[in-house]
């Protein structure tokens, strides 16, 4: 029985994949994770990490209408939030390993469009292909549901 391991995969347009994103892999070897992988795994997210606050905030900003909207919109904007949410990540992610890895030098030029697309990709693939999406679509309802009875609350408050 094989057992589930993370490579970090990054798609420069041309030749083979370079460190910069967690991708899932099943293997009949067990591998372990060793100094060298734990530093291109933060290296791969950092950009991503450094970004989370802000991209918190941008997500967080869209629970304001949370609780003033029916329950259908409210499943459609956690869904819609976890996802653009987890492809700002990736975006951040891999415009920091494409500014600052010395292996991506003299590779094949991406576009923003490309950037994009490609993160968007990504994250819809590793939320849905590992039905992470089970889990952190509830978890984001009720983020958006604390954070709108904040924001009524703040409200009544400044009323």
């Amino acid at each position: 029985m094989g057992s589930s391991v993370y490579y970090i995969v990054i798609f420069t347009g041309a030749g083979a994949p370079r460190a910069g994103f967690l991708m899932p892999h099943t293997s009949a070897s067990a591998t372990v994770a060793t100094p060298t992988f734990i530093r291109e795994v933060l290296f791969a997210t950092a950009g991503g990490l450094v970004m989370a606050p802000l991209i918190g905030v941008v997500m967080g900003l869209l629970s304001v209408s949370f609780g003033r909207v029916r329950i259908l919109a409210r499943v459609g904007l956690a869904v819609g939030t976890l996802y653009v949410g987890a492809s700002l990540f990736v975006f951040a992610s891999r415009v920091f390993v494409l500014m600052f890895s010395p292996s991506v030098v003299g590779r094949a030029p991406i576009t923003a469009v490309g950037l994009a697309r490609e993160s968007i990709v990504l994250a819809m693939l590793g939320l849905t292909s590992r039905w992470y999406f089970l889990l952190l679509v509830p978890l984001t309802y009720g983020t958006h549901r604390l954070l709108a009875r904040a924001w009524r609350e703040r409200r009544a408050s400044l009323a």
